[in-house]
């Protein structure tokens, strides 16, 4: 096998999140590849650089070499004259533009690893108020559209080979040339999903708490579109919250947790959360365990249709008044919706009956979205980066 470096470019300030997003992936790659590093980016954008933190390491990085150069240039002096493969793991925004023309100048190979089972929803779902759908176009949108222009024009490479699990849109893609032709990748794999990967689901479900998948409002990916909320806004939204909560606890005799992201501050969590026991680790195991899964607007929540678990998609006054939605896997899984304003008046067995209803309806996702196949995702993508690049 060719002495070949794998890098997966990723900022260091969202680091924690791997393990929830890539997972298992990431430890696959390293022990089948000798030379496999996760490369920092925040110090590798030219404009609107964020605050570099202090990288916090946890055990799921203990045998991954972690790479932090200052620059481009302690980027260049790392990868030498040596072969490379990048796993591009950053965003197609302008603040990455410098990290695509390098790649583009030394002419190495990209690939992408998305086949994380979610499904993207259309610019409009984003759509906010006026100021936000301008928010929206400016951040995501144009660059977007910029990008893919210095691909036509060979100032950025293409992608190689995007990883997806989205049945439907690969089909979209594979059917229509105009898609293929104009699109800033050369070729899309369907493979299995991440959530096939995950042992969980051969393990007996206790059923012992209901789950709370918690959306931090102010969340660098929701703020950058509606705004940031204010504290009076807030504390009515988790007054709320916490309320609907509490009547969920005391209808089912069950105790609540709170799942936060690793990007969210335990700090504000306890503030927000006093009487709930709060995490932000193995969301699948909690998951799993859970008698019933309460979420906003979250792609983990296909761990919890996997699993078959009744489901709660909530909604807040805090979004509606800025038309900011929160019902994309609503409308995909037929999830029952409550507002978390309204009066809480449900009965307890017409409510589970309700819900356990509605788990019927997720085979009609998984038949139209997922695979048809359960091989393992992991296994073919490490089956085709050998085949084509080792």
């Amino acid at each position: 096998m060719k002495n070949k470096k794998i890098l997966l470019l990723h900022s260091f300030n969202s680091l924690q999140t791997l393990p929830s997003s890539y997972g298992k992936i990431i430890h696959d790659l390293n022990n089948k590849f000798e030379n496999f590093y996760i490369v920092n980016t925040d110090r590798l954008e030219i404009i609107f650089r964020s605050k570099i933190e202090k990288v916090n390491k946890t055990k799921f990085f203990n045998k991954i070499k972690l790479i932090d150069p200052n620059n481009i240039e302690e980027l260049n002096q790392f990868i030498d004259n040596d072969e490379c493969l990048v796993i591009n793991g950053i965003s197609r925004r302008v603040r990455y533009f410098s990290i695509f023309y390098y790649l583009a100048k030394k002419n190495i190979p990209q690939i992408m690893i998305t086949n994380m089972g979610h499904v993207q929803p259309p610019p409009s779902y984003y759509q906010g108020k006026f100021k936000h759908i301008l928010n929206n176009f400016f951040v995501r949108v144009f660059p977007h559209y910029l990008y893919n222009l210095l691909v036509f024009f060979n100032i950025f490479l293409k992608i190689d080979i995007r990883f997806i699990s989205n049945q439907n849109l690969f089909d979209q893609i594979k059917s229509s040339s105009f898609k293929r032709d104009l699109s800033h990748v050369k070729e899309f794999k369907l493979v299995n999903s991440f959530h096939y990967e995950e042992e969980i689901y051969k393990k007996k479900s206790e059923n012992k708490h209901i789950l709370l998948l918690e959306l931090p409002p102010n969340y660098l990916d929701v703020s950058e579109i509606t705004g940031k909320f204010n504290k009076k806004e807030l504390n009515e939204h988790y007054l709320q919250l916490n309320n609907f909560l509490i009547k969920l606890k005391n209808l089912y005799k069950k105790k609540i947790i709170v799942s936060i992201s690793p990007k969210y501050k335990f700090k504000e969590a306890r503030l927000r959360f006093k009487n709930f026991k709060i995490v932000n680790r193995n969301v699948q195991n909690y998951i799993r365990d859970s008698f019933m899964v309460v979420f906003y607007d979250s792609s983990v929540i296909l761990y919890a249709a996997l699993s078959k678990k009744p489901i709660i998609n909530i909604k807040s006054e805090i979004y509606e008044k800025r038309n900011f939605k929160t019902n994309l896997y609503n409308q995909l899984l037929n999830l029952k919706e409550i507002n978390i304003y309204d009066d809480f008046n449900y009965n307890k067995i017409e409510l589970m009956k309700d819900l356990k209803k509605r788990v019927k309806s997720y085979n009609n996702f998984f038949k139209k979205y997922l695979p048809k196949n359960k091989n393992s995702g992991n296994k073919e993508i490490i089956k085709i980066i050998k085949k084509k690049y080792f």
